[in-house]
């Protein structure tokens, strides 16, 4: 008779056991579910940057000639945002606008990347005046181009709810005296590593067709950004003139061609007609270096396009890893 109250108890044991590990199951499966759910709800997606820019101007802050970015419009840096634009921003009472540039991004390794790059800028030359304001949470980032003020550049931040990098503005006091020094000499190419980018940029504006013999990679690099940055471009002689003209002389041109073509002339037209043409021969010719290089155009000139070939993880400041001529008639010159 004592064996009874054994099986007994040793069947409630088991029974016991079985609840216990049917509970441990559904409580596992609750929390997988769970995990998965909110896996789900934590899907990265963009910001929707217009509503940043109304936003901007909601708060009183100069938004001018917003528009979307091509790939010219991000120069050196990395090509990895979803969405971005370009607009300008009001210095001061002057009316000068400065360039600022606002990306989103589908994911944080992106955003990091785009942010290491701008920081690094800002440090590598002479700070440049190049500040980066970001949010980890929207993946937003936001770059100043010129000399602004903190004040300023902290109330853009604060509208898009954006964090500004510590060491921008530690730097752009030991720019601003580099400015200071290098404005009591005139600076010329042989001493170009003393100016600021802004100022080089500046200088290589006021340049004639006979300053440019001898410039360098550098030199003409930052004369591209400034033509473009300016809406600016050069006629065939190598003068500095509108973007405007420069189009309408173009247009001539092709009407030109094509007077001479139908009346039996040599008015053959160019063999590379686009930036993009330009940028595919050259790829073509020099590769991309197992997809570490990114291709692209800075500017066209008389001579044909000037394309280089960008590399995040190149050690100089402009991240250049090849820079050619693609001529109008398909040839390439080195630099």
């Amino acid at each position: 008779m004592k064996k009874l109250p054994i099986i007994l108890l040793v069947s409630s044991a088991l029974l016991f056991s079985a609840c216990s590990t049917d509970k441990k199951a559904e409580s596992s499966d609750s929390t997988r579910t769970k995990l998965t759910t909110s896996s789900s709800s934590q899907k990265e997606t963009t910001t929707d940057l217009n509503k940043i820019i109304e936003k901007f101007k909601k708060d009183g802050l100069t938004v001018d000639a917003s528009k979307a970015m091509t790939k010219e419009d991000f120069g050196m840096a990395p090509m990895s945002a979803k969405e971005a634009f370009i607009f300008g921003i009001q210095k001061d009472d002057s009316g000068e606008n400065m360039n600022a540039r606002i990306f989103s991004f589908e994911n944080t390794k992106d955003l990091d990347t785009t942010k290491s790059y701008y920081d690094e800028l800002g440090k590598s030359s002479a700070a440049a005046f190049s500040y980066t304001a970001t949010n980890d949470k929207t993946k937003v980032l936001m770059q100043f181009n010129g000399d602004l003020s903190q004040e300023l550049v902290q109330k853009y931040a604060d509208s898009a709810d954006l964090k500004l990098t510590d060491s921008n503005f530690a730097g752009s006091s030991s720019s601003s005296e580099s400015a200071v020094s290098t404005e009591q000499t005139t600076p010329t190419s042989g001493n170009a590593q003393e100016e600021t980018y802004e100022q080089l940029k500046q200088r290589t504006l006021k340049s004639t067709p006979t300053n440019r013999v001898g410039w360098s990679n550098k030199e003409w690099e930052a004369f591209g950004m400034a033509l473009s940055e300016n809406g600016l471009a050069m006629d065939d002689n190598g003068y500095i003139i509108t973007q405007a003209q420069k189009d309408q002389l173009e247009s001539e041109r092709q009407k030109n061609e094509q007077s001479n073509e139908s009346q039996g002339g040599h008015g053959a037209p160019k063999v590379v007609t686009s930036e993009a043409q330009a940028v595919q021969i050259a790829q073509n010719q020099y590769g991309d270096n197992g997809g570490a290089w990114t291709w692209g155009c800075l500017y066209e000139d008389e001579r044909g396009y000037f394309v280089k070939a960008t590399d995040p993880n190149d050690g100089t400041m402009t991240h250049t890893a090849k820079s050619v001529f693609v001529n109008y008639d398909g040839s390439i010159t080195e630099n």
